[in-house]
């Protein structure tokens, strides 16, 4: 998973135990900072401005430590204990926002908890005032709403067929996927806010891995078969290869 952080990109890599996060910095391999570690799975998101990062690690009884770090170099700006399974989803430079077992919490940095739903959230964007939920905990079922931050009951969109997996810079687009598995290959579909359907992207006999937006309007997608796997840069209308193939990680 990849996040941007100014010039830099934030990454996380997930073994089967654990997954840690580095800081890259523009010279690649000779520039990287290790900024944490935790359990794989556990949970990690960046702030809009990529300042902060705020990590979940999971506590005996099965409560969630949350904790906010500086990606300049992984320095602990706070720390608190949640009550049971709580997971970072999105966060500002004040704020991290949390799905909980009774919906969706705001954090203030250094400061109090408020529940601002009572949808279970999976994907905030602060500065880009987005919220995306579902009605239970479940992760594998249910139907998907696209809300306002400032004011979830403001409803933009809703699917039972798609989830949200990102949101492009401006805020004016999604990247969705099927809920269901699809046996004869994997798809991708661009959408307005409001669900126009934008693009559509097939892979036959493949699947997508590690989505991202290169800019506004393009994705940056890695394309897995087997155990191979390139990234394929795709505008509204198609896709071209961006790199050659490689043993899939």
């Amino acid at each position: 998973m990849l996040f941007r952080s100014t010039g830099d990109v934030v990454a996380v890599a997930t073994g089967r135990r654990l997954a840690r996060v580095f800081r890259i910095g523009p010279d690649g391999g000779t520039d990287v900072t290790k900024l944490a570690t935790t359990a794989a799975m556990a949970g990690a998101t960046l702030s809009d401005d990529g300042g902060i990062l705020a990590v979940r690690e999971p506590v005996e009884g099965g409560d969630s430590r949350v904790r906010v770090l500086s990606t300049a170099d992984g320095s602990e700006l706070a720390v608190r204990v949640f009550t049971g399974y709580q997971v970072p989803i999105g966060a500002s430079d004040q704020t991290v926002y949390l799905t909980t077992p009774q919906g969706t919490s705001a954090w203030t940095v250094g400061g109090g908890v408020r529940r601002i739903s009572t949808a279970h959230g999976y994907l905030a964007r602060p500065g880009l005032d987005l919220l995306a939920t579902v009605p239970t905990a479940a992760t594998g079922n249910g139907c998907t709403t696209l809300r306002r931050l400032s004011d979830p009951s403001t409803e933009l969109w809703s699917s039972c067929t798609e989830w949200i997996e990102s949101i492009s810079p401006d805020g004016k687009r999604l990247l969705t996927l099927p809920i269901q598995v699809q046996p004869d290959g994997d798809h991708r579909l661009v959408r307005t806010v409001e669900g126009r359907l934008i693009s559509r992207y097939d892979a036959p006999k493949a699947y997508f891995l590690a989505p991202g937006w290169e800019d506004a309007h393009t994705l940056l997608v890695g394309v897995g078969k087997g155990d191979r796997s390139a990234y394929v840069r795709c505008g509204t209308q198609s896709c071209e290869r961006a790199s050659g193939p490689g043993p899939l990680a």
